[in-house]
């Protein structure tokens, strides 16, 4: 049975719940944002990486576990995606992306530059 649709309360609350981890984000001391985020799901880092000046989004995702920023990547649009797999680091991208599902790694393809998609298919289990 689907979930009941959504109220405008519940979209006002939804949105009012990211703007306060919006705000916790920004005010988080560099070292601190891996707690801010952690019970984070990974659509909703991708709705705050989205929010956030692109200039802060690398910092943020690279802040979050392995497995939470690959599924975070999965999640973003593709503007966003593209921006912030041109910024972040090789290692971390590959390190995100080498635990995904295959088709996951195929829709990424185009937006991670040929390095990190080279980095990450080498650390796929080659069963």
């Amino acid at each position: 049975m689907p979930p009941p649709p959504s109220t405008p309360s519940d979209t006002r609350d939804q949105d009012a719940a990211k703007d306060a981890l919006l705000e916790s984000v920004a005010r988080a001391h560099p070292d601190q944002l891996a707690d801010t985020i952690a019970d984070v799901h990974p659509a909703q880092l991708a709705d705050l990486l989205e929010a956030m000046p692109p200039e802060r989004r690398v910092d943020v995702w690279s802040a979050a576990d392995a497995d939470v920023r690959g599924e975070t990547l999965t999640e973003l649009h593709d503007e966003v995606l593209a921006g912030l797999a041109g910024s972040a680091d090789t290692e971390h991208l590959a390190a995100a992306v080498a635990p995904l599902q295959p088709d996951e790694i195929a829709d990424l393809e185009p937006h991670l530059p040929p390095a990190a998609l080279e980095a990450a298919l080498a650390r796929l289990d080659p069963r």
